[in-house]
C-alpha cells in the first residue's frame, strides 16, 4: 500500500515544531508530485493490459 498526502514524508504531534500543512501525523505518505507520476504510470500499464 502507498500512501498519499499533499506534502511527502510525515510529523510528529509531540515535537514541539510548527505543523506543515498538507503533511501526515501519522505515517510517511509520498507527495502530490509522486502521486500524480505514480497515477499515470498505472493508467498507462492498464491501458497497455487491455490491448492483450
Amino acid at each position: 500500500m502507498i500512501e498519499s498526502h499533499l506534502v511527502e514524508g510525515n510529523q510528529s504531534l509531540e515535537s514541539g515544531e510548527p505543523l506543515v500543512y498538507g503533511k501526515s501525523v501519522t505515517d510517511p505518505c509520498i507527495g502530490l508530485h509522486d502521486t500524480k507520476t505514480l497515477l499515470r504510470e498505472l493508467a498507462a500499464a492498464v491501458q497497455v493490459s487491455r490491448r492483450g
